[in-house]
């Protein structure tokens, strides 16, 4: 019996559990195999908190996401107007894949027949793009005097840098579970309160929103581990 394990993982059966191996393949398994000392029915019990955390962080994730794309993008207009993808100075600061980035997102557009505003760009543009934008080339451009436009509630001599290693931890984090990538071995309390810190930095009452509403805490102490009793 394990701490956090659901009664439909202890109800499986050896051939059960053979089958969802050979379905998932060890190689995907073998982390979790290794985490739970080669006990499958750990390991799968695992598996499926590691799905469960995944989900519970998607909320936080997204928000953050969010909120850095439409602060960015207040900045980049504030410089460039509100059509800054239109902008050749702007998009000559871009490398070459944010570039194609921006124009990928004109160019479904138009194949949809659908009007290409900002927002919608915005919308369109990756994380990575966003993260990008953080990044040093454009210091003396868009961050210089703006980084407390971006981010009023950054404790004062909070550095375009710190934002920048943040941001990119974050997404990083995002692109594991994007990719269904094992979440074990990582402190995920301390990862969870820096999404939150990230985006206290911009708006503070919806950093309390997201902690107030997300299932995380919950779910990360849910993780199985061995009864102690047993």
């Amino acid at each position: 019996m394990y701490v956090g394990q659901s009664e439909s993982a202890l109800q499986l059966t050896i051939e059960q559990m053979q089958a969802i191996e050979r379905a998932l393949s060890r190689d995907r398994l073998k982390t979790y195999m290794k985490a739970a000392g080669f006990d499958r029915s750990m390991a799968l019990a695992l598996y499926i908190w590691n799905e469960r955390v995944a989900e519970s962080l998607h909320f936080p994730l997204s928000t953050c996401e969010v909120s850095l794309r439409n602060a960015t993008s207040i900045v980049i207009s504030s410089y460039y107007g509100s059509e800054w993808h239109n902008d050749n100075t702007f998009l000559s600061q871009l490398p070459s894949r944010y570039k194609s980035d921006v124009d990928n997102v004109k160019s479904r557009c138009n194949k949809r027949g659908v009007t290409l505003d900002t927002s919608r760009v915005v919308s369109e543009l990756s994380f990575g793009f966003w993260v990008n934008v953080l990044g040093r080339r454009y210091d003396m451009t868009l961050w210089r005097n703006n980084i407390y436009s971006a981010f009023p509630n950054a404790e004062q001599g909070t550095s375009l840098k710190m934002i920048h290693t943040r941001a990119n931890a974050i997404r990083g984090l995002r692109n594991r579970i994007a990719h269904l990538e094992p979440l074990l071995g990582r402190d995920l309390s301390l990862e969870h309160t820096h999404i939150l810190e990230f985006i206290s930095w911009i708006c503070p009452q919806t950093a309390q929103w997201v902690n107030d509403n997300s299932d995380f805490q919950s779910v990360i102490r849910q993780r199985p581990s061995k009864d102690p009793r047993r």
